[in-house]
């Protein structure tokens, strides 16, 4: 009888044991999840810094294009200018 009761002690405790086990195994994947999110959110930062990176870069060539504007501008006016005064001569 004790030896009965003892074995059913020792196989609850055993499941007991297997209980915490999968618990533990709930909790390690659990924070898997948590790492693969952060990894999400890190690589969706990273792309919004590209996007950044290339809006910068579009800004950029828009200046470069004004400036190349301006210069036209201006060289357009100088021969305007060196026309009239050709012509006064």
């Amino acid at each position: 009888m004790m030896k009965r009761l003892k074995k059913k002690k020792k196989k609850e405790k055993e499941k007991e044991k297997e209980k915490e086990k999968e618990k533990e195994k709930e909790k390690e994947k659990e924070k898997e999840k948590e790492k693969e999110k952060e990894k999400e959110k890190e690589k969706e930062k990273e792309k919004e810094k590209e996007k950044e990176k290339e809006k910068e870069k579009e800004k950029e060539k828009e200046k470069e294009k004004e400036k190349e504007k301006e210069k036209m501008m201006m060289m357009i006016y100088q021969l305007k200018i060196l026309l009239k005064l050709g012509r006064m001569s």
